[in-house]
């Protein structure tokens, strides 16, 4: 036997057969089953002789070719893209395709599927049933979420691949709005075009445009005609941008805005999003008209404009939040939570209620407790409250009425005025809480002679207050946050400058608490008239508990008129120069004496006025004084006085004259009168707890 060339047959049995792995002689004694080749790898030719027992050789030799091949194939190289689309990143149906890129020597394929958190599959035998004979060229995953797809090369020798390649997909299915995927396979980058869209249907206002890494190198989109969809997700893996064409309006439904990834870069046409926007990752150029965000409901809608990562680029746009809801005071219709700075160019905050039945308007839109937003040109509040955060206005601030009288409601979030020179306030209904903390001042726009707060403080700079009203007011439900620090009337300082502006502290709680509903620290402060009415919409179930305090070295002085109508003071001290009235605004809802002395002070007429009978409204103070100018005519009581809004209770004449006109007087504790003061009854009825007179006179 011989594996080398015929020309070398032997010549006769004893000759050696060249190269023959017989005995020594290269002849076979036994008819051979075995021939061991050379170790290199090759193609080689078996040349057979045989020779009869004489020693006579055949004339001619059987022959045969072999190849030797032991070496393993190496592995393939593979890829997986979805059918539909042709991501290499997700596929939504799970049917992929698959294409061998690279596998020298291969006849036999296996493909093996694993989730990408199992480690790779163990070799698989030459004669697995694995492998096939043609290259793999689709594959239905077997499961959702991240795949990856291992693939075996076996060669004609039946060596099996010793490492296998791979591709790594990720199946997803997106529930919901159905899944309009950009593929941009027109290579226009046009929103409208079908081509470009894994539907071959453009989006419509009930379907949700995604846009990922189905694009492959084609992912800039331009919106090029005016657009509405239900919806908009830039996901993570999506690296293009999303442009809104000049003069194309865009109008995206209840399932808003998500981006995690990409750029959606607005234009000059407003953007209306009828639900929220959220960014985790990537980034939201605003258009330089109005985004408008809002979302109806009847429950509590916690979404509206939430940045959690990636960038929020306002540019020169307005932000107006516009969302309505239903039901119950106090509702959160939209939100704003932002862990950086939000910094906007203008704000409109419209979040309407339509459900006033009880005169309030309970739509808020909250802050998140760390969110601080930075206005920098304007602020309109047209309806709705502010609660949580805090802004900071560097333009100027206007509230208005958004219709059918339902008006901007103020609230309890800090807007801190801090901009540079002069900024202005103005409108209707009623501001937010403002802290005033700048170089310059703010003061009225022109036309308001009138503005309502929820609270002023002044820290530094100056608070220009109008020639009208300068009114206090706002509302707030049981349950809900406790005051903020810098609510109230606080001058702590910076100037006031007082144009003698009507004083109305009128604020609406619902609360069983006992608290301060109104702190006021101003020093002295001089105001033409002084009206306070402080309801607690809970006296229907017994409560009447709030109060407003004045701090101890607060003096109010009121050129003309006070009036209370509800509520208890606290602290500080009131003096009147013209008429004092007490009343209860309603059943049981009256005023409710207190602490805060009040001193009647002045030159002209003056009157005292107390509403009794079936409710008695309260005198406040331990002490009510009398000091006027001794010259000035006698003050007078409109009706019976009971000063007993304590056990303690009195009244004591430090100057002047007064006269109940024949009306009742009693005093709880004691009546003092001091030199050169007079009380004349006029026939009226005098009680007291005791007497002290110090040289006045007292007349029958």
């Amino acid at each position: 036997m011989h594996h080398l060339d015929p020309a070398n047959a032997p010549l006769d049995a004893t000759a050696a057969c060249v190269g023959g792995q017989g005995p020594a002689s290269g002849w076979w004694t036994v008819r051979p089953t075995q021939q061991v080749l050379p170790a290199q790898d090759g193609s080689y030719d078996i040349w057979l002789w045989v020779a009869d027992a004489a020693g006579r050789v055949s004339r001619t030799a059987g022959h045969t070719s072999l190849i030797s091949d032991t070496v393993a194939p190496a592995a393939p190289a593979l890829a997986v893209a979805d059918v539909a689309t042709g991501s290499a990143l997700v596929t939504a149906t799970g049917e992929v395709d698959v294409t061998v890129e690279r596998d020298p020597g291969a006849t036999a394929w296996c493909l093996l599927e694993r989730a990408a958190s199992e480690p790779s599959p163990a070799l698989p035998a030459h004669d697995d049933p694995c492998f096939v004979a043609l290259p793999p060229a689709r594959l239905q995953l077997a499961a959702l979420g991240q795949r990856v797809v291992w693939a075996f090369a076996r060669d004609e020798a039946w060596n099996v691949s010793a490492t296998p390649g791979s591709a790594r997909i990720e199946w997803r299915e997106d529930g919901g709005l159905a899944a309009f995927v950009w593929v941009g396979r027109a290579g226009d980058a046009a929103f409208s075009n079908p081509a470009n869209w894994s539907t071959r249907v453009v989006p419509g206002p009930t379907d949700l445009a995604r846009f990922d890494g189905h694009c492959g190198a084609r992912c800039d989109c331009t919106i090029d005609l005016p657009t509405s969809v239900g919806g908009l997700d830039l996901a993570a893996g999506y690296p293009g941008t999303l442009r809104q064409g000049l003069g194309q309006t865009l109008t995206v439904g209840g399932s808003g805005i998500v981006i995690a990834g990409g750029t959606l870069r607005g234009s000059d046409s407003p953007i209306d999003v009828n639900g929220n926007v959220t960014l985790s990752g990537g980034r939201f150029e605003s258009t330089s008209a109005t985004l408008s965000i809002g979302l109806t409901t009847e429950t509590n809608n916690t979404g509206g404009l939430t940045v959690s990562g990636g960038q929020f680029v306002a540019g020169t746009g307005t932000l107006v939040f516009d969302g309505s809801k239903g039901g119950g005071l106090w509702t959160e219709v939209a939100r704003i939570d932002a862990v950086a700075p939000l910094v906007l160019n203008r704000l409109v905050v419209s979040v309407r209620d339509p459900e006033t039945t009880q005169g309030q308007n309970g739509a808020v839109l909250r802050l998140g407790a760390d969110t601080r937003v930075i206005v920098q040109s304007e602020l309109t509040l047209r309806d709705g409250k502010l609660v949580g955060g805090a802004i900071e206005l560097r333009g100027n601030l206007t509230t208005t009425c958004a219709g059918g009288g339902v008006c901007a409601e103020g609230g309890l979030t800090p807007v801190i005025v801090n901009g540079s020179g002069t900024q202005s306030y103005g409108g209707a209904g009623t501001g937010p809480l403002l802290v005033v903390d700048k170089v310059g001042s703010i003061e009225p726009a022109p036309g308001t002679t009138s503005y309502a707060l929820s609270g002023l403080k002044l820290v530094r700079g100056s608070f220009v207050s109008p020639t009208g009203t300068l009114r206090f007011h706002f509302d707030r439900e049981y349950g809900l946050p406790v005051p903020h620090a810098d609510e109230g009337f606080r001058i702590v300082g910076g100037t006031f400058v007082n144009r003698l502006s009507a004083l109305v502290i009128e604020p609406w709680v619902s609360t069983e608490a006992n608290q301060n509903a109104l702190p006021i620290d101003v020093g002295t402060l001089d105001v033409p008239t002084l009206r306070i009415q402080l309801d607690d919409y809970n006296l229907r179930y017994g409560f009447n508990n709030e109060w407003i305090g004045l701090a101890p070295t607060t003096v109010l002085r009121v050129a003309g008129a006070f009036t209370l109508m509800d509520g208890r003071l606290e602290g500080g001290r009131i003096e009147v120069g013209g008429d004092a009235a007490f009343y209860c605004a309603s059943e049981r809802s009256c005023a409710g004496g207190g602490t805060t002395e009040l001193v009647l002070r002045g030159s002209g007429e003056q009157s005292l006025y107390q509403q009794i009978g079936s409710f008695t409204a309260q005198l406040p103070g331990a002490t009510v004084l009398l000091d006027r100018v001794p010259s000035a005519p006698a003050a007078r009581a409109l009706s019976d006085l009971r000063l007993a809004s304590t056990p303690d209770q009195g009244l004591r004449l430090l100057s002047g004259a007064l006269t109940t006109e024949g009306r009742a007087l009693s005093v709880a504790a004691f009546l003092t009168l001091e030199q050169g003061t007079t009380l004349t009854l006029a026939g009226g009825v005098l009680s007291y707890g005791s007497l002290v007179n110090n040289g006045g006179v007292l007349l029958p």
